[in-house]
């Protein structure tokens, strides 16, 4: 179908494909540099700790500007570390530095630093000057001692680790569209934080409060209206949630033209094939009184989580070979959309890397194999099923 389109045809589907794919070509990562900026929403926390300091560096290439590595200071502070040998308490210092901020108090153990860089504060800094948790900045000045300073200042590498903490971080604030901008100093502080979930094994770190904003949780973002954004919607063979749906739906909504969006992975095609949400639908029965009382309520909505659990445990065996896709062939014969399973396009033996690279190389169609049509139906052939799930 691709090789029939016209030119005016072509560039409307690369214009409404924001998805990175491994066919993109060099035109078309050109045009995605305009996101190195734009922060990255994930589902879940720990992926997003990570992509804040490969986002940053990759802020810092694409602005050609160095980057300075700020590493916290942690020190025990159970009785237990005190007869650690020097050795073993720098592995445990290296350990602790890869720890994601939520956990330490809003510190990073490795904190990128570039001029001109996006950031947010972890936690409320200054209520007098309205600087509260989240409040978003830009790094304009990194306060040095004065070795520190000239090493840098000779230094021809990209990258430089800082050996010794900055005195403060001038950050650039705006806390609203009328206010003037202002510049606020940013100095390191003291935090307790617990490695274990009890709070026994304690550490004390120094450090500052902010971290890039160059990523953030699906629900962080909620309600935001972001100028452009990164999205990812979990890997294509992932099981489908209603959770997950939800969450993908506030990412992609995060802007205002779907082309300011741009998705880093392929994501499953059954995800947005959840129907309704069963929280605003029951919701709206009982405003309407087709849910009577309270108790029916709360009964329906139990029914509902059952119901979910259940999909999700039958599907995580087989999934994602089960996943029902359309065949072009099929519905244009027919005049309705056919779908079949997985694998029917694609062998279980053959792995999904190769029954993705089937799908997005565009072998969508039943019909180009033999006898696709009858032999599915019989449960033999090309499209014989491996647990006996016939198509719809």
């Amino acid at each position: 179908m691709q090789k029939q389109e016209c030119d005016i045809c072509t560039s409307e589907r690369r214009r409404r494909c924001q998805v990175l794919l491994s066919t993109d070509t060099a035109e078309d990562m050109q045009r995605y540099e305009s996101f190195a900026a734009a922060p990255y929403v994930h589902p879940f926390n720990q992926p997003k700790y990570h992509a804040l300091i490969c986002h940053a560096w990759q802020y810092a290439r694409s602005q050609q500007k160095q980057l300075l590595w700020c590493l916290a200071q942690d020190w025990p502070l159970t009785e237990d570390d005190d007869n650690l040998s020097v050795e073993a308490l720098q592995r445990l210092r290296e350990q602790w530095l890869l720890t994601r901020d939520q956990r330490t108090n809003g510190i990073m153990g490795v904190l990128p630093l570039v001029h001109g860089m996006p950031v947010r504060f972890t936690d409320s800094v200054c209520p007098a000057l309205k600087l509260h948790k989240n409040t978003p900045g830009k790094l304009k000045g990194v306060v040095l001692d004065e070795d520190q300073l000239a090493m840098i200042q000779n230094s021809a590498e990209s990258e430089v680790v800082l050996t010794r903490m900055p005195s403060c971080l001038q950050i650039e604030i705006q806390v609203s569209e009328d206010a003037e901008p202002f510049v606020y100093n940013l100095k390191p502080e003291y935090v307790v934080w617990s490695r274990d979930g009890r709070g026994n094994a304690q550490v004390k770190r120094r450090g500052f409060r902010i971290i890039p904003d160059f990523a953030g949780t699906a629900h962080a973002y909620c309600g935001d209206t972001l100028e452009r954004c990164k999205g990812d919607l979990l890997e294509w063979h992932a099981t489908p949630s209603t959770d997950a749906m939800l969450r993908a739906l506030i990412i992609k909504s995060r802007v205002r033209r779907a082309e300011d969006c741009l998705l880093v992975r392929p994501y499953s095609p059954a995800l947005f094939r959840r129907g309704a949400a069963a929280g605003p639908q029951l919701l709206l029965e009982r405003q309407r009184g087709t849910i009577a009382t309270e108790a029916d309520l709360k009964a329906a909505w139990k029914l509902q989580v059952k119901k979910e659990e259940a999909e999700s445990k039958q599907k995580t065996g087989h999934w994602p070979w089960t996943m029902h896709l359309p065949c072009r062939g099929c519905s244009d014969a027919e005049g309705a959309e056919k779908t079949y399973p997985l694998q029917a396009y694609s062998n279980p033996i053959d792995g999904l890397q190769k029954a993705w690279a089937s799908i997005e190389k565009g072998k969508p169609s039943l019909s180009q194999l033999e006898d696709c049509q009858t032999s599915w139906r019989k449960g033999s052939g090309t499209g014989k099923s491996l647990w006996n799930s016939g198509g719809t």
